[in-house]
């Protein structure tokens, strides 16, 4: 299965045919390889990917012992003898513990803007990034390149609502993304918990999901319950329309992530969206 790839990385090194861990064919006949001493390497500072889990490395570093490293880090020339570190940290981080010397890398002639849109990309498509590393990233790219969600989806081969629905992520609270960030959570449980406007709520929810060990489902049914209120029962059709429009309401929350109430006059009505700033405005528009 081929990796969507955004124009950037094209123009680095074409894209390898399967889905593996890296996603830079660094075996491409046009390369030139050099061998850098480690010490002059600087990693990126920029770098969208905090965790890094200790077993995968582990597995590399056993893996570079035994076959040595097959595909080389990418780098840029900086001052004073220095490299840049532009892809790769994973296999530097393990050279490095192994206490090599020397490390293969390609040597490419980039702007800093853009080795810094490249490491973004980069760390995305290596489907590597926990949901709100996901989330930081295209936030990232967005205000720091001025791009827009379709052009930001176009780089990294996914649709503008997965963009949209990843960075609404980051209005949690600090606790529970880092609850997702540890996969205590999914970012399914976190876009829900967005429909419940109280921080100290949320957090407390979201215990109560880890505890029960909820899925997103009951978590729907668990934020609805909190959402909901029961209509007075006038008649059998009058309820069944009431619970219908109530159902729609939350649906409607969940979506904008803020309070959506329906007001119904025989067959007219209006839909009523609270914002609570223009940042929030511009976010719902």
């Amino acid at each position: 299965m081929k990796i969507a790839l955004g124009k950037g990385l094209n123009s680095l090194i074409p894209p390898r045919e399967d889905k593996g861990a890296e996603v830079l064919n660094v075996l491409n006949e046009h390369a030139v390889i050099h061998e850098i001493m480690v010490d002059n390497i600087i990693p990126q500072k920029f770098q969208p990917r905090q965790n890094f889990a200790e077993d995968k490395l582990q597995e590399l570093i056993s893996s570079i012992k035994e076959q040595g490293l097959i595909q080389p880090i990418i780098v840029k020339k900086s001052s004073g003898g220095k490299y840049d570190l532009i892809a790769g940290e994973r296999r530097y981080r393990a050279v490095k513990a192994l206490g090599m010397a020397k490390i293969p890398a390609i040597i490419k002639d980039v702007s800093d803007e853009k080795m810094l849109e490249l490491a973004l990309i980069e760390n995305i498509q290596r489907e590597d990034l926990n949901s709100i590393e996901e989330a930081e990233a295209y936030e990232r790219l967005l205000t720091q390149f001025n791009l827009t969600q379709e052009e930001v989806g176009k780089k990294v081969g996914k649709d503008r609502a997965t963009i949209t629905n990843t960075i609404r992520l980051l209005k949690l609270p600090d606790p529970i993304k880092k609850m997702i960030t540890e996969n205590k959570l999914s970012s399914g449980h976190g876009r829900t918990l967005l429909a419940i406007h109280f921080k100290e709520k949320q957090i407390a929810l979201a215990n109560e999901i880890i505890k029960k060990d909820l899925s997103v489902r009951q978590t729907e049914d668990l934020i609805k319950a909190h959402l909901g209120t029961k209509p007075p029962i006038l008649n059998e059709e009058k309820q069944k329309k009431d619970i219908e429009i109530i159902d729609l309401e939350n649906n409607l929350k969940r979506f904008f992530g803020t309070n959506v109430k329906i007001k119904t006059k025989g067959k007219k009505g209006s839909i009523v969206i609270d914002y609570f700033s223009l940042d929030e405005l511009n976010r719902i528009l």
